[in-house]
C-alpha cells in the first residue's frame, strides 16, 4: 500500500510560554513559509510548501503534517521537526500522543464494483449490506501498548481531494482502496527515545495492519 499522508499529535498541559516563542519557532525550523495570518494571534500555524508539510504549535497541542512521503522519510521529517520545537518548549508530560497515516491501494474496478468486493470480502451477507451503495469498515483495538483505530472503505480521488493540504501528487489516483490508522497513547512521558519509538512502532503496527487487511481480499 502507497503511504500518502501521515500527522503525527501531542497534546499536553497548556505551555503559556509558546506564544513567546513564535518568532523564534520559525527561526528554527528554518523553512520557506506561507503563514496562514489568520491565525498567527492563536497560534503559530505553518505550510511548508516545499516539504509538503503543515506544522501547528498551539498552547496544548502540536500537530506536523506530512504527505507524499514514503514511511522511512516521514518519521525522519517528523522526528527533526519536533525535536526543534520541544527545545523551545520542553513538554514532557503529554496527555496524548498519537500517530495517524493514511494508505491508499488503487484498483483497476469500477468503484462499484470495489464496493461489492467489500461487501464480499469483509461483511457477512445480510439485507442492510446487499442494499449499500458504499460502506466503511471500522475497527478498535489494542495492539503493543497502544489504543488503534482503523478504518477502510471503497474511495474515489474526488473524495480524497479534500482531506489533502497537497493533492497534486495524487493527481494519478482514480478508484482505490483508503486505509486510515490512528495509533495513540493517553499520559505519555516523553522522554530520550520515546517519540522516535513511538513512530517506529505505530509503523511496524500499521504495516503488519495493512498485511493482514490485504489477505482478506484473498488477492
Amino acid at each position: 500500500m502507497q503511504l500518502i499522508r501521515s500527522v503525527f499529535e501531542v497534546r499536553y498541559e497548556e505551555v503559556p510560554s509558546v506564544f513567546d516563542y513564535k518568532s523564534k519557532i520559525l527561526s528554527k525550523l528554518s523553512v520557506q513559509t506561507q503563514i496562514d495570518k489568520s491565525r498567527i494571534t492563536e497560534n503559530v500555524n505553518i505550510k511548508a510548501e516545499n516539504d509538503r508539510a503543515v506544522i501547528s504549535v498551539e498552547a496544548n497541542r502540536t500537530l506536523l503534517i506530512v504527505e507524499g512521503r514514503n514511511a522511512k522519510k516521514a518519521n525522519e521529517y517528523i522526528l527533526t521537526v519536533y525535536k526543534k520545537i520541544n527545545e523551545l518548549l520542553r513538554f514532557n508530560n503529554v496527555t496524548h500522543i498519537g500517530y495517524r497515516c493514511v494508505y491508499v491501494e488503487p484498483t483497476q474496478q469500477k468503484y462499484n464494483e470495489l464496493v461489492d468486493t467489500y461487501k464480499s470480502s469483509l461483511f457477512s451477507q445480510n439485507p442492510l449490506v446487499d442494499q449499500a451503495s458504499d460502506l466503511g469498515y471500522p475497527l478498535t483495538m489494542e495492539k503493543n501498548g497502544m489504543k488503534i483505530n482503523f478504518f477502510s472503505g471503497p474511495m474515489m480521488l474526488k473524495q480524497l481531494k479534500p482531506i489533502l493540504n497537497y493533492p497534486e501528487f495524487v493527481k494519478d489516483l482514480k478508484v482505490f482502496k483508503f486505509v486510515d490508522i490512528d495509533c495513540m497513547k493517553k499520559d505519555a512521558v516523553i522522554q530520550g527515545s520515546f517519540v522516535k519509538d513511538f513512530l517506529a512502532s505505530s509503523r511496524v503496527v500499521q504495516k503488519d495492519l495493512c498485511e493482514k487487511f490485504k489477505e482478506c481480499f484473498n488477492e
